[in-house]
């Protein structure tokens, strides 16, 4: 109910953005008259969804997709994980489960909805958010996005649960403090763990130590374009004249 929602309004003029259990948001989609349109779920990172990620859902939605991204945060119960100070996390082990849980019921809430094309659904996830979108084992989504992650470290986190044939974009920054400290247990990237994962790419960014990478035009790009690749194509109905040939 408190997720944060940008969205192409239908006449395909202006953008749209508000919190689902807004009146707003009840207002967009319940007189929703357009057509069923490709949908992100955007996965925040540890410490919540910010003015960076409200930019970046906003970048995705100019570009013709409807973005919810659930806000982890809303629990009153749900403790931050991680320190921005000691760049460290896992504090919480528990929370791993919150996000799966977080993408089921965003899932869940979608279900029936005439405005989402099923065809096309896609994970995208920052940080925390892109653990868990390599590790959430549905079959729903056509493509996945994975950033600030590296898919490395403990048994708990490490590796890539979805399904073998999803294509998978990770970016992480080669110096990003949050893996690249004294220990080094989750320095690395998510390409590691591709194996023969068809249509998947993993770029590692040179330059200053830093780990939002979505600040980077040039990855905003790189990542719509991912999704644009990877739509699954709408059939046009036969013409009568197709028909009598």
């Amino acid at each position: 109910m408190q997720a944060h929602v940008a969205a192409p309004f239908p006449n395909g003029i202006g953008l749209a953005y508000f919190r689902m259990a807004s009146k707003a948001g009840k207002m967009f989609f319940e007189d929703y008259e357009g057509p069923a349109m490709p949908v992100v779920v955007y996965m925040h990172g540890c410490t919540g969804f910010s003015a960076d990620d409200r930019k970046v859902i906003k970048q995705i939605a100019e570009a013709g997709y409807i973005v919810l991204a659930p806000d982890s945060m809303a629990r009153m119960y749900r403790p931050r994980q991680c320190s921005s100070r000691s760049k460290k996390g896992g504090a919480h082990p528990f929370v791993f489960d919150f996000r799966q849980a977080e993408i089921n019921y965003v899932l869940d809430g979608l279900w029936q909805q005439p405005w989402v094309d099923w065809d096309n659904l896609f994970l995208v996830g920052v940080s925390e958010g892109g653990l868990a979108t390599a590790h959430y084992r549905g079959d729903y989504f056509r493509a996945r996005v994975i950033t600030q992650w590296t898919c490395q470290g403990a048994t708990l986190v490490q590796g890539i649960t979805a399904p073998a044939d999803t294509p998978i974009l990770s970016i992480v920054q080669k110096n990003d403090p949050w893996y690249n400290n004294a220990e080094g247990k989750q320095a690395g990237h998510c390409g590691t763990f591709f194996g023969d994962r068809p249509g998947s790419t993993s770029i590692i960014i040179d330059g200053d130590s830093e780990h939002r990478v979505m600040k980077d035009e040039k990855v905003m790009e790189r990542i719509i374009q991912f999704l644009n690749d990877n739509l699954a194509l709408v059939e046009e109905p036969a013409s009568p004249t197709d028909l009598a040939e």
